[in-house]
């Protein structure tokens, strides 16, 4: 049977759907619908989107919102409170300041960062399970979901071709990906996924990741990025200062089951010293990565050793 593929822009991104079925053409008009509805609902830009009703109500009332999206801020929300604040879906404040991977993108002054400090605690995010409410306590805060969302519109997908019957595919919305199944193409059946160079802004990759039916998740300091003299400033934010994390990580890799934990944990990770970070990926369950730092160090997690090829000239530590 052949392999058919879709193409689109979408959040700024290419978007790739690539599966293996008859009716292929019907299935992607109906994926393509679907993940351009979550967007408009999820976008923190959209005057329409459900975020935006949200953030315009901030201090002053409980908005309620449908429950895909009411369940998708109460995880983000929840995982905030539990990484205390390193994960972080009330980030909107700052993100709207420096508009990182926007035309508008611009470099704050400390004045203007300093009165956002105080709108980022996730638990100033009050939900209702009842209503399906939420409620931003403080005027001047402001949900940012783009944190979380891919890999939740990924998930979905993932669902959605299963249940048409898909059983060999990928999902790739730009650093984000979902392979289903096994691959047409290798004798192994695995998929072969490019492991970026975070630390060259050409294309260049380190290597290689073999898998099958998982999702591999990139954070990367060159994902997105803001360009002032000679220094750049990427779009991983640290809700404590207001400026771009601070760490040795340049990119954080997670393959996992979901896409959602991969987006969690590769944000949650990227601020944490090298070897802690792969102590944890280590002992994690389910949960895999490869982490590069600026000193172009590839580590890998014990268990995904066998599946990674770096090029001739990278050492791969772990």
């Amino acid at each position: 049977m052949a392999e058919y593929l879709h193409g689109f822009i979408l959040m700024g991104e290419d978007i790739e759907l690539s599966i293996d079925h008859p009716d292929a053409d019907h299935i992607f008009s109906e994926a393509e619908a679907m993940i351009r509805d979550y967007e408009m609902r999820y976008s923190s830009i959209d005057p329409a989107s459900e975020v935006v009703a949200i953030n315009q109500s901030a201090g002053q009332k409980a908005v309620r919102v449908s429950k895909d999206l009411y369940d998708l801020i109460k995880i983000g929300r929840d995982i905030g409170l539990a990484t205390n604040g390193i994960f972080n879906i009330a980030i909107g404040p700052i993100t709207n300041l420096w508009h990182v991977g926007f035309s508008e993108a611009q470099l704050p002054d400390q004045r203007q960062i300093e009165t956002k400090l105080d709108c980022l605690n996730p638990a100033e995010i009050i939900l209702d399970d009842f209503q399906h409410s939420v409620y931003l306590s403080k005027v001047g805060m402001a949900l940012d979901l783009g944190v979380i969302s891919k890999g939740y519109f990924a998930d979905r997908l993932k669902r959605f071709f299963f249940e048409k019957g898909v059983h060999s595919g990928m999902i790739n919305l730009g650093n984000n990906l979902i392979t289903l199944g096994q691959a047409n193409e290798g004798i192994d059946g695995n998929w072969s996924v490019k492991i970026p160079d975070p630390l060259t802004y050409d294309g260049q990759f380190l290597g290689e990741l073999k898998t099958q039916n998982q999702a591999v998740v990139i954070s990367s300091i060159n994902e997105q990025k803001l360009k002032v003299g000679d220094k750049y400033y990427h779009h991983l934010f640290d809700a404590r200062t207001g400026y771009p994390i601070a760490s040795q990580i340049a990119s954080v890799t997670i393959v996992s089951d979901q896409a959602i934990d991969g987006e969690i944990w590769s944000t949650v990770l990227f601020s944490q010293a090298p070897q802690k970070a792969l102590q944890w990926l280590n002992q994690a369950q389910g949960i895999e990565g490869i982490l590069v730092t600026k000193e172009k160090q590839v580590i890998v997690s014990q268990n995904l050793k066998d599946k990674v090829t770096l090029c001739p000239d990278i050492e791969m530590l772990g």
